[in-house]
């Protein structure tokens, strides 16, 4: 029974990865079997969790409020309904928590859930060449961000895993994970590599890990060679200098680039906010809130794009302050919790990797958030709950177990 509950969670997670429209039906199963656990035995959640999933109720009725004051249909709508798995939370984490699987069991399974990134690799690299946006690469930037996060995951359980196998694994998932975003042309995955690299970095550093850093360093090392040798065969020129060319055609009055049209829908959030700042336009309508700006003459004329490219922005302008801060909350909590948890370790233990985990991952979330709105998709909003809720148990039970021994 055990093996089966682990199988699932690693097809979940391979289901989010490739970004498969029929996922749905894997989270159900997990939400079921752990309602039954959950009724069946008396499984106690950590105070850290029991606040997360208190967070993620304000946030809900935040949203249900915007929504209610707009138009009830929308809790039908797709957009709601990538969120609908906050109300199961405690159920999901009964599931993960029935047999207490081991800190290693556990990072093999997320090993194993990342190598969807070389397999895709493998696949466009048969097929190439592939237009970005079209077949493989279709729907390009949550591709490339999911095949990131991936990565970054694999990055962190090279380190945790102990086994030379899993950690060779690990490094084939990570160098999956990082081609995938290069090739899907997302930007926004760059910085979170970035991003990651130098927390890892600084967690090395302060725990003193000689030979984690050297490893870290070499990681670096091959990631800058591989650039170098295929810079030409990279779309990263290419992309980088559109955001630089994009830049000045804004400075110069021309909207109409991807950067510009950004922008532009930016400055329609911040005009949006204005006029309705505490309880926002309602959910779904950042199109009535961009048309009204427009008839008031404050940015150019545009077609209608739904949403402002930045996840915060498309909750401020339809929540208002009130659901923005509670987005905030609730992505930030497990963030804090970790923090606090590297602080208060004076010297390294296994599980400063799970900490380690949940701030790279809240990075890259938040990170790939500012340019597109990938919280509003249903598979990164389940791959961020399942690893949440596996940081917050276990370092929910180290929190107990240093408790007890005291």
């Amino acid at each position: 029974m055990a093996n089966l509950l682990i199988a699932l969670i690693s097809l979940a997670l391979v289901l989010s990865g490739v970004l498969y429209k029929g996922v749905d039906a894997a989270y159900l199963i997990i939400v079921f079997i752990g309602i039954w656990f959950f009724l069946s035995e008396k499984i106690a959640l950590s105070n850290d969790l029991k606040v997360f999933y208190t967070l993620a109720l304000i946030l809900l009725l935040a949203i249900s409020i915007a929504v209610i004051r707009f138009d009830w249909h929308a809790f039908f709508s797709w957009r709601f309904s990538s969120l609908q798995l906050l109300l199961f939370i405690p159920f999901i984490a009964t599931y993960l928590m029935r047999y207490r699987y081991s800190d290693q069991v556990v990072w093999r399974i997320l090993i194993v859930s990342a190598l969807f990134a070389p397999v895709w690799i493998v696949m466009i690299l048969w097929s190439w060449p592939v237009q970005r946006s079209t077949g493989l690469l279709f729907d390009a930037i949550n591709r490339g961000n999911m095949g990131m996060l991936f990565g970054l995951v694999s990055l962190i359980a090279l380190f945790a895993v102990n086994d030379w196998r899993w950690k060779l694994l690990a490094i084939i998932g990570f160098g999956g994970g990082v081609i995938l975003s290069v090739l899907s042309g997302s930007r926004g995955g760059w910085l979170a590599l970035i991003i990651s690299l130098c927390t890892l970095t600084f967690v090395f550093f302060k725990y003193a890990k000689k030979t984690e850093f050297r490893v870290l360093v070499f990681v670096q090392l091959i990631l800058l060679l591989g650039v170098i040798l295929f810079w030409d065969y990279l779309p990263i020129q290419t992309r980088l200098m559109q955001v630089v060319n994009d830049i000045q055609l804004y400075a110069d009055g021309n909207i109409h680039t991807s950067v510009g049209y950004r922008f532009e829908l930016w400055k329609v959030s911040y005009y949006a906010f204005l006029e309705k700042p505490l309880l926002g336009w309602g959910w779904t309508n950042f199109n009535a809130a961009h048309q009204y700006v427009m008839q008031a003459g404050l940015v150019e004329k545009t077609r209608l794009f739904g949403h402002p490219h930045n996840q915060f922005l498309l909750f401020l302008v339809e929540t208002g302050l009130f659901g923005i801060l509670a987005l905030l909350a609730f992505l930030l909590w497990p963030l804090l919790v970790a923090i606090g948890y590297i602080r208060k370790s004076i010297e390294f233990n296994a599980h400063v990797y799970w900490a380690v985990l949940m701030i790279v991952v809240t990075e890259a979330i938040v990170e790939f958030s500012l340019t597109d709105d990938s919280f509003s998709q249903k598979y990164f909003v389940f791959v961020y709950l399942l690893l949440t809720l596996i940081v917050l148990q276990f370092l929910g039970d180290k929190a107990t177990q240093s408790s007890v021994s005291e």
